[in-house]
């Protein structure tokens, strides 16, 4: 179960945690509901991370787990929060498979922080 998170990094670092476990359950929790996925030019609107994810497919790629290897908080208010990083996608021999930047726009929501848009400088796939 996602706990209320006061500090947006946090839950940055906790979505890469229920990623690793495949716990679309907790990932769900994580996303503000429509929440946006932005790649490149292609724009895409799920109302659920579990929609945009198929964790047998990323296994199929070689993956076995991600991590995060930067992230700054770029600005952060009451309300709103932006989040850069970059990120590797790993296999179990702990090889970078995938490496990206990316870019968080978070939400308070009920004294809680939500992901509400996903960009990624470049091509990835979920699924």
């Amino acid at each position: 179960m996602v706990l209320q998170k006061e500090n947006p990094a946090e839950l940055v670092y906790d979505f890469f945690c229920y990623f690793n476990l495949a716990d679309e359950s907790s990932l769900n929790r994580c996303f503000d509901s429509p929440w946006f996925l932005i790649t490149n030019s292609n724009t895409q609107v799920f109302q659920s991370y579990g929609d945009a994810i198929n964790f047998n497919f990323l296994r199929e790629t070689g993956w076995h787990h991600s991590k995060i290897n930067e992230l700054k908080l770029i600005y952060q208010d009451p309300e709103t929060a932006l989040i850069t990083f970059n990120f590797s996608r790993m296999s179990a021999k702990n090889r970078e498979i995938y490496n990206a930047d990316a870019t968080h726009l978070l939400v308070s929501k009920t004294n809680s922080w939500k992901i509400k848009c996903v960009t990624i400088r470049g091509e990835m796939s979920l699924k």
